[in-house]
Parts: C-alpha cells; structure tokens; sequence
C-alpha cells in the first residue's frame, strides 16, 4: 500500500489504530486515564502467553459474543 504518500506501516497503522480504539471502547475501558489503561493493557500482553489454551480460547469466546453482539445491533 503505497500511494507515494504513506509507507505501507504507516497505512497499515491507519487501519489498525481505529480498530484498536473501537475495542477498548467496546471493553467498555474508553474512560480509564491513559496511564491506567495502557498499564492495564501492557500487563495483559505480559500474562497473555502464560495462559493456557483453553482460558485463551474462553476469553476469546467472549470476545467474539461481544462483536457478534455488536453487529447484529448494528444490523438493527
């Protein structure tokens, strides 16, 4: 994705940070102060890979209800 103006990261970035955003306010975290939530956000990422397969795959699970949720609401 290169329009002379934007390196490939840069429109990938484009991409990804909305989405990011749109999932921490789903979360319902879009009111923490930063610090507090990348702090929450930065010691997620760090227990992440200790948790088994199968917590992964209920948080997951829950996290998938939440969009499917969302989309039929949008839907509506």
């Amino acid at each position: 994705m290169s329009d002379g103006l934007h390196t490939k990261e840069q429109g990938l970035r484009v991409i990804t940070l909305p989405t990011s955003v749109a999932l921490v306010a789903l979360a319902g975290l879009d009111h923490q102060p930063p610090d507090l939530l990348l702090g929450t956000l930065m010691e997620v990422a760090r227990r992440l890979p200790e948790l088994p397969a199968e917590r992964r795959g209920q948080i997951a699970s829950a996290g998938r209800s939440k969009l499917d949720e969302r989309a039929t609401s949008k839907r509506a």
